[in-house]
């Protein structure tokens, strides 16, 4: 088995706490439970392949989504998910963002999603814009597509960041990049910048950033100096000597 997902968030506002779980599959059998009802990720009762929501002292909210729901179970906060690997929450809105790592093939995509109440992702029956993962359009009608994709082609990683807020007085990106999502793909040891419409929450078109470290930005985080602080991580199951904690500054163009 593989795909655990693993990511874990606290929310300071309403005191709960967020975890991803993976579909828990083995790629190479996405065939056969492609059609398969009881598929963990489409199962409301399967922790697997879930994006979960607790209190912290284990109970449920009681706006959880599916709390009340017969067959349910009353941590799911959203459903359809393949490998949840990466999380950010973004505590002024309240708003959850997943880095959700995509099947294999060349042409399957990655997705960086923004998480929504009793949504569901798709998988194993959808990926990227709710195509169909066999081909054709997307079976399910209520799959709910990806907030930023790219293609996976020779191999991709996707890790979700922070929406960045200036910091007075302390190092500061310019205007532009004020409000917006920086994210990275770990297998391509690249982050990118989406700028983020504040009126819908829509992502704009992309734009380069940042490449050519020594390992995958495996987590992302704005600091309290206004700075972007990233996790490297050249291992594989173990740590290594190019494993660091980096951090980006802004050197050129003087925030207003």
């Amino acid at each position: 088995t593989s795909h655990q997902g693993g990511a874990v968030k606290y929310n300071p506002v309403d005191e709960t706490r967020w975890v991803t779980v993976g579909d828990n599959n083995v790629s190479s059998d996405t065939e056969k439970f492609y059609q398969d009802p009881q598929n963990p990720p489409q199962v409301l009762s399967d922790l697997r392949g879930k994006v979960l929501r607790l209190n912290l002292d284990g109970s449920f909210p009681e706006d959880n989504p599916f709390r009340n729901r017969p067959g349910a179970h009353p941590a799911v906060y959203s459903y359809g998910h393949r490998n949840p690997y990466s999380m950010n929450l973004d505590v002024p809105t309240g708003r959850v963002y997943v880095g959700e790592v995509g099947y294999d093939r060349k042409e399957d995509f990655e997705e960086i999603n923004w998480i929504r109440p009793g949504a569901n992702y798709g998988w194993p029956r959808c990926i990227g814009p709710n195509r169909g993962t066999y081909g054709g359009d997307c079976p399910l009608p209520d799959a709910v597509p990806p907030w930023i994709y790219w293609e996976h082609d020779t191999g991709a990683n996707a890790t979700s960041g922070p929406l960045y807020r200036p910091v007075a007085g302390m190092t500061n990106f310019p205007t532009r990049f004020h409000g917006g999502m920086f994210y990275g793909d770990f297998t391509r040891k690249w982050i990118r910048f989406a700028p983020v419409d504040p009126a819908d929450n829509t992502a704009g078109k992309t734009e380069p950033f940042a490449r050519g470290f020594t390992g995958g930005p495996l987590a992302m985080k704005e600091g309290p100096d206004g700075a972007l602080y990233f996790v490297e991580y050249s291992g594989w199951f173990t740590g290594t000597a190019q494993d660091k904690l980096s951090r980006i500054v802004w050197t050129g163009e003087a925030a207003p």
